[in-house]
């Protein structure tokens, strides 16, 4: 219990039919897009792979992922849709997302840096026009006890040639006012001329494209029909196929059948290993208490024969003595003798 059979798990992966399924799902294209819904969600991705006339949306597409530079084996391109591999849409929306980033950073930047310029600019203006202020303020406090200045306010009233003066000066400026206005009204006309000559030509272009389309629309006709008689050779072949495939759907019950009791002889082979597996930890956990065992009768062998050798030693060490006492006693016992004598 507890263990995984690796052979068994995979055995059974294989005939439930999910290892294919997930081979079929590799090598499938599960992502699928429409070919406009496409060119408006990436088309930031490659801007300048697209002219900004009237493309067609395959051919656009084509461009797009020719620019993109992405593997031939990670998409098909079909009739109305682009379909790709697992993983690519998530890839180009990280690209997407990371683009839309950038550019709002420089849009935020670019906003900020206008709003500071006109809040300087406001500054300035603002600066200037107190320092004239001012010093109109410091003229007007040096002449006003002038009594010439007094004379002069008096007087300029009067002046009839300062009021002409002021009139012509009037009459000049809003003639130059005219004159700008005049100039600026031009410009807008000769723009509007050019606009209308581009969208003639854009309308040319549009004829041209509606003839052709008329053209490929009457060979698309054409191809219909054939079609159309392919698809009535296909419906009886679909029929035959779909007598075939209920002979195939009687083989597989058989086959379910026999599928349904090996499972039966699979569960029982399982539970017979499960319980062999049991007893073999249990064998197991006996030989390794038996080996601790042993281990520790060998250390006690280890640790008698140490004491063994130790004793057998001792014992030769002081059997050496003895000897040489009882050789220094004969020694002394044979001078005694000879002091006797």
């Amino acid at each position: 219990p507890g263990t995984i059979h690796s052979p068994l798990v995979l055995d059974q992966l294989r005939c439930n039919g999910v290892l294919e399924g997930i081979r079929i799902c590799r090598n499938g294209f599960p992502n699928r897009i429409l070919f406009q819904e496409f060119r408006q969600r990436y088309e930031i991705l490659c801007p300048n792979a697209i002219p900004r006339e009237f493309m067609d949306g395959k051919a656009a597409a084509k461009r797009m992922i020719q620019d993109l530079e992405l593997d031939e084996n990670l998409y098909r391109i079909g009739l109305t849709k682009v379909f790709f591999r697992s993983g690519v849409l998530g890839h180009l929306e990280e690209e997407r997302d990371l683009k839309l980033t950038d550019i709002m950073t420089q849009l935020q930047t670019l906003c900020r840096g206008a709003l500071a310029r006109k809040n300087y600019q406001r500054r300035i203006q603002q600066l200037n026009a107190i320092r004239v202020i001012q010093r109109n303020g410091r003229a007007l406090l040096k002449i006003r006890n002038w009594k010439w200045w007094r004379l002069f306010t008096k007087i300029k009233p009067l002046l009839q040639v300062t009021r002409q003066e002021e009139e012509l000066k009037q009459k000049q400026e809003e003639m130059n006012r005219l004159k700008t206005e005049m100039a600026s009204r031009v410009i807008q006309a000769q723009e509007m001329e050019e606009k209308l000559q581009l969208v003639q030509q854009e309308r040319s272009v549009l004829n041209d494209r509606l003839i052709h389309f008329n053209e490929v629309l009457g060979e698309y006709e054409e191809k219909s029909h054939r079609m159309q008689k392919r698809n009535d050779e296909l419906e009886s072949i679909l029929q035959d196929m779909e007598q075939r495939l209920q002979e195939a759907a009687d083989q597989l019950n058989t086959s379910n059948k026999d599928q349904r009791e090996y499972n039966q002889h699979l569960r029982d082979t399982t539970k017979r290993l499960e319980d062999e597996e049991q007893n073999r930890q249990k064998l197991q956990l006996e030989r390794m208490q038996s080996e601790g065992k042993i281990k520790n009768l060998e250390n006690l062998v280890a640790t008698l024969q140490n004491e063994l050798l130790k004793g057998q030693k001792e014992h030769t060490v002081l059997y050496d003595k003895f000897q040489d006492i009882v050789v220094d006693r004969q020694k002394e016992e044979e001078k005694l003798k000879n002091l006797l004598k």
